[in-house]
């Protein structure tokens, strides 16, 4: 962990810290034999690969949702003023709906795939982050802001569930692995570009273009997550 900055906000939520981070196990050693280096060689190629673009492109347009969505309390927060009691209870309903979106998601996902969940809840998602965008009632933010929490936590969870139930054994190491560092890798250039232009453009344009992002990943998600296959562990 380095390049650690601490960042101040006018409310509670708008307060962190940026850092960058590799978070593993494992050993560390340089690659020097040619039977290692033709191995981890045929490794990186496999990434480049038809089959795992494919499987990698609902990543990559996760993250650029997600990337939109990180400013949903900061646009929801330019446009209603909440007194100090409102934002902590604006918590306290981040922390209800996320539990509430566990429990509907354990229901849900037996009556139905993980494809057409993430679908589902990425379309609410989208709806509210664009209303938010054009919210100036306190209210109202906090329906929206209780929905969009449900919304977001099912996909959250439905996204992996997908993955899951769509990779072989084999590839699934690699492949979980690899969605975590293209999804993150989008966001973390798209939570930079967004930053920017919200600055200089009016809120709905950045919210709204998220918003499409992130339900044509919900549309891909739909159609790659078959939830066919079952994994287990030999004894």
């Amino acid at each position: 962990e380095c390049d650690v900055q601490p960042f101040s906000g006018k409310v509670a939520c708008q307060y962190g810290c940026s850092y960058y981070s590799f978070d593993g196990f494992g050993t560390a050693k340089i690659v020097e034999t040619p039977k290692e280096k033709i191995s981890y060689l045929s490794l990186v190629r496999k990434i480049f690969t038809k089959k795992y673009l494919r499987l990698l492109l609902p990543h990559f347009l996760r993250g650029v949702g997600m990337a939109g969505m990180y400013f949903f309390m900061t646009v929801s927060l330019s446009n209603v003023s909440l007194s100090d009691s409102q934002i902590t209870l604006s918590v306290a309903v981040s922390v209800a709906a996320a539990a509430a979106g566990n429990l509907l998601f354990m229901f849900l996902i037996k009556k139905t795939h993980s494809g057409t969940l993430t679908l589902l809840s990425n379309i609410i998602c989208g709806v509210s982050i664009v209303a938010a965008s054009l919210n100036h009632n306190v209210l109202l933010f906090f329906v929206i802001y209780f929905i969009y929490m449900i919304a977001n936590t099912i996909s959250s969870v439905s996204i992996p569930t997908g993955v899951l139930g769509c990779t072989p054994n084999e590839d699934l190491p690699f492949m979980s692995a690899l969605r975590m560092l293209v999804s993150s890798a989008s966001n973390s250039i798209f939570v930079l570009l967004f930053g920017y232009l919200l600055k200089i453009w009016p809120s709905v344009y950045i919210m709204g273009f998220a918003a499409v992002i992130f339900i044509l990943c919900g549309i891909y998600c739909k159609f790659l997550f078959t939830d066919q296959l079952t994994h287990y562990v030999e004894d």
